[in-house]
């Protein structure tokens, strides 16, 4: 197994590769990805009938 890793240096090394990664334009686009990978998630489960994740 490896150690840990410090995120920022994960995000420091993603720039460096990629420098657009955190333009306004991907960010909005990783933000709706995410919006509906949780709709449909919560879809899966019955729509809510249970805690939501944030409220348990």
């Amino acid at each position: 197994m490896t150690g840990t890793v410090n995120w920022r240096d994960v995000k420091a090394k993603a720039q460096a590769l990629d420098p657009e990664r955190d333009s306004n334009e991907r960010v909005a686009r990783r933000r709706q990805m995410r919006e509906q990978m949780l709709a449909a998630s919560e879809a899966r489960l019955g729509g809510g009938d249970g805690p939501r994740r944030d409220q348990a």
